[in-house]
């Protein structure tokens, strides 16, 4: 059972919940396979991370250089998990902001 739901979490790249429930049945059960899925679990945690934190970066440079529609871009193209991090959701918040102000109004009149 444990094992099952750890991996659909790992699938889903959600590594935090993969490593919690790993913890509960490392506690529980002796079973060789929990530590190994552990193992496994916290390196592409680290790994996840760090290609987070790299985008991130990325994204960050772009637009402090005015390149707001790249970072929108590159922010949108993520995974979908990346978007529960506070800070991943303010620095896309960021880059929408930064677009919205550098994309010029349509006008609202009729064209002669």
């Amino acid at each position: 059972q444990i094992i099952g739901r750890v991996k659909a979490a790992l699938l889903e790249e959600e590594f935090d919940e993969a490593i919690r429930l790993l913890e509960g049945g490392q506690r529980e059960l002796a079973n060789p396979e929990i530590s190994q899925l552990l193992a496994t679990a916290r390196g592409e945690a680290q790994v996840f991370q760090h290609r987070r934190e790299e985008l991130m970066a990325r994204a960050g440079e772009l637009l402090r250089t005015g390149s707001a529609a790249q970072a929108v871009s590159l922010l949108e193209g993520a995974p979908k998990v990346f978007f529960k991090e506070e800070a991943f959701q303010r620095l896309y918040q960021s880059c929408q902001q930064e677009l919205k102000r550098a994309t010029p109004a349509a006008p609202r009149g009729r064209a002669p």
